[in-house]
């Protein structure tokens, strides 16, 4: 075999391995790496959320996606309850509190305190004046008054109450009973129109009086009887003399 022979023989080994080997190449390309893919849902639901209930709306495809969050929205025919507003009470504050609260006022000053006699008299005169305001019409007035003693400070008109025990209620003289006065009123009118209003003084903070439901007063020097009386008021009194009580006493007619 020549030398050019060989050279084409070698030429043509060469050309066939190069083939072989571009025909390997074009068969086998390399291996791409695989990729995961992400949607839009798992994209917006890892977004943080505002602070109320409701949902996401999504569209749109990854990484080109469209996230809202909607809230929930309250029904307009849905009625929302409101509880009045708390009374405004009085209250006392100090310092510190003194926002959206009404200071109790201070209390009155205490009255100056009055001698007994003037208490007693003018608790009489108002119970006179009280009857004619609910019993209007013409009447003729008796007027009766014991005292304690002789010479008080009431001016006494007839014998001592605790010498002679002359005022009894129900049979039995109270020895703390200072004074008695009680008004008869007989109308002008109508004879069997008749009014009994008294007020009895005791130097006590009590007495059998508190006991009493209906009960008789009887009376010297005439030994007459106060019948069906009951008390209609009772009141603490403090004078400059000390404790009292006195007693509005209404009774039901006159019995001599």
């Amino acid at each position: 075999m020549t030398s050019i022979n060989k050279m084409g023989f070698s030429r043509f080994i060469s050309f066939a391995f190069l083939a072989g080997l571009l025909l390997i190449a074009g068969c086998t390309s390399p291996t791409k790496p695989k990729t995961e893919t992400l949607t839009c849902y798992d994209y917006c639901t890892s977004l943080p959320a505002p602070a109320c209930t409701g949902s996401w709306s999504i569209s749109g495809n990854y990484p080109d996606c469209a996230c809202k969050f909607e809230c929930e929205k309250s029904s307009d025919n849905q009625t929302q309850k409101v509880s009045p507003p708390a009374p405004v009470v009085n209250v006392t504050v100090n310092e510190s509190s003194k926002t959206n609260v009404t200071v109790a006022p201070p209390p009155p000053p205490p009255q100056p305190k009055k001698p007994i006699s003037q208490t007693f008299n003018d608790t009489i005169k108002q119970i006179r004046t009280d009857f004619y305001v609910e019993n209007p019409g013409s009447y003729t007035e008796f007027d009766y008054r014991w005292d304690a003693t002789v010479n008080d400070s009431f001016g006494s008109k007839d014998i001592k109450l605790g010498q002679f025990q002359a005022v009894k209620f129900n049979g039995a003289y109270i020895p703390s009973l200072q004074t008695f006065e009680f008004y008869e009123f007989k109308s002008a009118t109508n004879p069997n129109k008749i009014g009994i209003y008294g007020l009895a003084l005791m130097n006590d903070t009590s007495s059998s009086l508190d006991n009493y439901g209906t009960f008789s007063t009887t009376y010297l020097p005439e030994l007459q009887n106060l019948d069906g009386c009951v008390v209609s008021k009772r009141t603490s009194v403090k004078a400059t003399e000390g404790d009292y009580t006195l007693y509005t006493i209404y009774c039901r007619s006159l019995v001599t």
